[in-house]
């Protein structure tokens, strides 16, 4: 018996199959291509919950979090733009296979968020996010 539920408060869906549960991003990936689910499977359009084969792709967790948007915690609320207090500038910092690397200071904080954007671009390909929506 296969039931579908509501999205979870964080937004994915889940299909239980004989009372166990899995993501139903999951199960559409081992329906449609028949291998092995890989670690990650991205939601290109992030939206959690849209589980269409088009929507998801295999990705590093790198890669995944690469398609994400500046945290709500943010203060700059441009990803990978923090205040660097003691000197008094943007700071632009890109995070890769787990490794933060630091892009620069800048005095204005759209020369900080271009700096982060071009790294993005380069690291990450068709997985960086730019837009902050």
């Amino acid at each position: 018996m296969v039931k579908r539920g509501p999205p979870t408060v964080v937004g994915y869906r889940y299909l239980t199959v004989n009372k166990v549960r899995y993501r139903a991003s999951r199960v559409a990936w081992l329906f449609v291509h028949g291998a092995p689910v890989p670690a990650y499977i991205d939601h290109e359009n992030r939206t959690r919950s849209d589980d269409w084969i088009d929507n998801l792709r295999s990705a590093t967790n790198s890669q995944n979090c690469a398609n994400s948007v500046a945290r709500v915690t943010s203060k700059s609320g441009v990803k990978g733009v923090c205040w660097d207090k003691e000197q008094r500038k943007w700071l632009a910092t890109i995070c890769v296979n787990y490794k933060a690397r630091k892009l620069g200071r800048f005095e204005d904080i759209k020369d900080a968020a271009a700096a982060y954007e071009t790294a993005a671009r380069a690291a990450f390909g068709e997985f960086a996010r730019i837009t902050q929506e």
